[in-house]
């Protein structure tokens, strides 16, 4: 296919999360002569909208209040009719609902959706008792519905939700692709001291300590709480260790409490900085054990940056995280909720520092090999073409 391929693509937002982060990467990379990008997001958040600028890829803001801002669907339909695209990509749960069932209103096809995880499993009301059930429901049956008679196809990026995928939405494997997320690697190479020298010296981290490392939103789904109560056993044996968790969440006041409660200020750190890019991989140069309690998870991007750097990885035993760490690999896998099992495997590692490196160089080859943006930009091209040709022959 020699033409152009306008795409447009579906986000709840531009702000600073996993999903925005591989979109934009992927875009960064994608070849802007045989594809035409376009990005239309619903919701506030602008944090990679610089990006996007600096890329020339044109950016729509729906400006929608929440998921009921009804009309965030019309805004969204005639954007869409204005773009014309080839190809309509949407990603995440609600830009999913509402994009799948516009582009379809408007004649559009095909249209893709990319699942980096399927948010229909039980452990998601674990630890959530602020989840609504019933929106919860309302959701699942929305997306359900829009994902069996909108969608021509899903991009997932594990073969664990592929399985999720097919055991909630009933979706046959043939209008599936597998697609693992992705990073860039140059910016995972040389530099970056001078942001880690800072850093260990606003947090107070010197060279004798041993230091800890989660990124993750502060949120029930990342169990970061069972990490801090592990802290204590850590501790006691290993009283130069730190942890520092960084993220933006509603369990912030909560985990500092926590931390107050077992008295661990001083050792388990919650800074509200270092958010920009190059902070968070000068915090991830600096540590010597990333750390992933999630109770579920999508995928975990910040474990293949984490491997790109050398970082050998705890992380728990659920959802995709074996197909990005592997155990006794390039990391240790422990069950979810267990602050004694993430102790001892801390304590484990630490131990062994020449397991670590061994872990630290296996994680890197694995991100080389499988979790290389040059190499998967390639096959979101082939899948773009794919389904362009088969809407142009119908």
């Amino acid at each position: 296919m020699t033409d152009t391929i306008k795409v447009a693509h579906i986000i709840e937002s531009l702000g600073r999360g996993g999903a925005e982060r591989v979109l934009v990467t992927n875009l960064a990379h994608i070849d802007q002569r045989r594809f035409e990008n376009h990005v239309i997001y619903l919701f506030d958040g602008e944090d990679f909208l610089p990006d996007l600028e600096a890329l020339g890829i044109q950016s729509y803001s729906l400006g929608m209040r929440d998921f009921y801002d009804w009309r965030g669907f019309w805004r969204l339909r005639r954007t869409l009719k204005t773009i014309a695209p080839d190809i309509v990509h949407t990603v995440l749960q609600k830009a999913d609902i509402y994009g799948r069932v516009a582009a379809a209103s408007a004649g559009l096809r095909p249209i893709l959706s990319t699942l980096h995880e399927c948010p229909y499993n039980p452990e998601v009301f674990i630890d959530n008792p602020a989840l609504n059930r019933f929106k919860y429901g309302v959701f699942k049956r929305l997306d359900r519905s829009s994902a069996r008679w909108c969608s021509d196809g899903f991009l997932v990026a594990s073969k664990n939700t592929q399985n999720t995928l097919r055991q909630y939405f009933g979706v046959n494997d043939s209008r599936v692709r597998l697609l693992y997320n992705s990073i860039d690697l140059d910016r995972f190479d040389g530099g970056g001291e001078a942001e880690v020298d800072r850093i260990k010296r606003e947090l107070g981290i010197t060279k004798d300590d041993v230091v800890l490392l989660n990124i993750a939103r502060l949120a029930p789904q990342k169990g970061q709480r069972y990490l801090i109560q592990a802290m204590v056993d850590v501790c006691r044996a290993l009283p130069n260790a730190k942890l520092i968790i960084r993220g933006e969440g509603p369990l912030r006041s909560d985990l500092n409490a926590l931390v107050h409660s077992l008295g661990l200020e001083g050792k388990v750190l919650v800074p509200n900085q270092y958010g920009s890019p190059e902070e968070v991989i000068a915090l991830l140069r600096l540590c010597d054990l990333f750390v992933f309690p999630s109770l579920y998870e999508g995928f975990g991007v910040v474990l293949a940056e984490a491997m790109a750097l050398g970082k050998p990885c705890i992380a728990s035993n659920t959802g995709p995280i074996p197909e990005v760490v592997q155990d006794g690999g390039s990391g240790v896998l422990v069950e979810p909720m267990d602050p004694g099992a993430l102790a001892r495997a801390i304590l484990g590692l630490v131990a062994d520092p020449a397991a670590m490196r061994a872990m630290g160089r296996a994680g890197r080859k694995i991100v080389e090999q499988t979790f290389d943006i040059l190499q998967t930009v390639k096959q979101l091209e082939a899948i773009y073409e794919e389904f362009a040709v088969r809407a142009a022959e119908h």
